[in-house]
């Protein structure tokens, strides 16, 4: 899982936002998600379609299924946050002990 805390290798792989911004990390991830309007979040993340981009992307680009189940159950932009934040926070547990 420290993978998950590193660029992606691919730069074609990255995450692009609706507003312009890029993630290339799950750092950059929240980054991203902090600075999104919440018009801008539900473009990424849809109930009426069952649409989550940041799920899908954890899931196919990270490759971490654990977190996008997580994210797809989360239809809100706190929630969101708060799912990845804590997911780093016990993945650099996880390296630091």
């Amino acid at each position: 899982m420290n993978k998950v805390l590193s660029d992606i290798e691919k730069p074609e792989d990255a995450f692009w936002f609706c507003n312009g911004m890029v993630a290339r990390n799950i750092y950059e991830l929240i980054t991203g998600i902090e600075g999104l309007t919440d018009v801008q979040f539900v473009y990424h993340v849809n109930t009426d379609n069952n649409k989550n981009d940041f799920a899908k992307w954890v899931k196919d680009t990270l490759r971490y299924p654990e977190l996008a189940d997580l994210l797809y159950k989360s239809k809100k932009k706190d929630e969101h946050l708060d799912i990845l934040r804590r997911t780093v926070n016990e993945l650099e547990d996880a390296i630091f002990q």
